[in-house]
C-alpha cells in the first residue's frame, strides 16, 4: 500500500540539493502528504519489572510511559497526523559545548597510562 508513496518521497527527494542523509517515516495509512520535520524528544517514566524466564533466569523488563504529549513540527507528530515526516539528519551528534567543557578538566589531563 505504501509503494507508491514511497517512490514519490523518494524521487522528490532525489531533487533536493546537498540532502546526504535524511530520515523518512511513512504512516500506516495512506499520508496526507509530507512535511520537513525535527527529530521528536521524549521523556519517559518508566521502571524495571524484574522477572524470571521458563528456566528460572533472572531477567528484566523496562517499562516506559511518556509524561509528555508529542511536539508538534516533530517528526513524530507528523506520522500521527497521517504525513510522511521527513527529516534532514546529520552524523555527528557531538555536544560541542560539553565536548570543549570536558578539554577543560585538568584531572582528566594528569591521566597516565603505562
Amino acid at each position: 500500500m505504501l509503494k507508491p508513496w514511497v517512490a514519490t518521497v523518494l524521487e522528490a527527494l532525489l531533487d533536493v540539493p546537498d540532502m546526504p542523509l535524511v530520515n523518512v517515516n511513512f504512516p500506516a495509512r495512506p499520508p496526507r502528504g509530507t512535511l520537513w520535520t525535527r527529530q521528536s524528544m521524549r521523556h519517559y517514566d518508566g521502571k524495571v519489572v524484574p522477572a524470571k524466564d521458563p528456566m528460572g533466569r533472572l531477567h528484566y523488563w523496562f517499562t516506559v510511559v511518556p509524561v509528555e504529549a508529542t511536539e508538534e513540527g516533530t517528526d513524530r507528530w507528523a506520522i500521527e497526523q497521517q504525513y510522511v515526516s521527513i527529516t534532514p539528519l546529520r552524523l555527528d551528534l557531538t555536544d560541542q559545548d560539553k565536548l570543549a567543557e570536558a578539554r577543560k578538566i585538568e584531572s582528566w589531563k594528569k591521566l597516565k597510562f603505562a
